[in-house]
């Protein structure tokens, strides 16, 4: 159930129903290719919009999937190396903004609690960003974890 809500939220989110549905013109699987450049989402999550905004009807959805299949796809989809997903900038140029040397990036490290790498990934930030202001070394592992005396506040 929350699996398929998460679906749903995120192909609303991601596929606008009038601006998605406006730009489909064909159901051809190498439509969908073409497609796939401007959308940036996968084959499959196009056609799974297109059947839920019932564009195309279920055996189409359920034929294109079995295409999908037959081409192997379900792993590695035409386009997958070559479109250069975005990455979001909004929490690194904060953070940046924020963390400007050691006793900032304590701060911010503490408050946030995260294994060091998770946070770099999470927040678009160069590997190692935070572990150049040498933030709590003695309590730093090799693989950018963290060590905290309290990991919740209900202990």
């Amino acid at each position: 159930m929350v699996e398929k809500e998460a679906n749903i939220f995120a192909s609303n989110f991601l596929m606008p129903a009038e601006s998605f549905g406006s730009s489909i013109v064909s159901s051809k699987l190498d439509y969908f290719v073409q497609l796939k450049k401007e959308w940036k989402v996968s084959i499959a999550a196009m056609i799974y919009r297109c059947n839920e905004l019932r564009i195309i009807e279920n055996q189409k959805a359920q034929q294109l999937q079995m295409q999908i299949s037959k081409r192997k796809w379900r792993v590695k989809e035409p386009l997958d190396d070559e479109i250069v997903f975005e990455q979001p900038m909004f929490l690194a140029d904060k953070i940046q903004k924020f963390v400007r040397d050691k006793n900032s990036a304590e701060k911010f490290i503490n408050a946030v609690r995260l294994p060091l790498s998770d946070l770099e990934r999470l927040c678009s930030l160069n590997n190692k960003y935070l572990t150049e202001y040498d933030v709590n070394t003695s309590s730093i592992f090799n693989d950018g974890r963290i060590e905290y005396t309290q990991l919740s506040l209900f202990q």
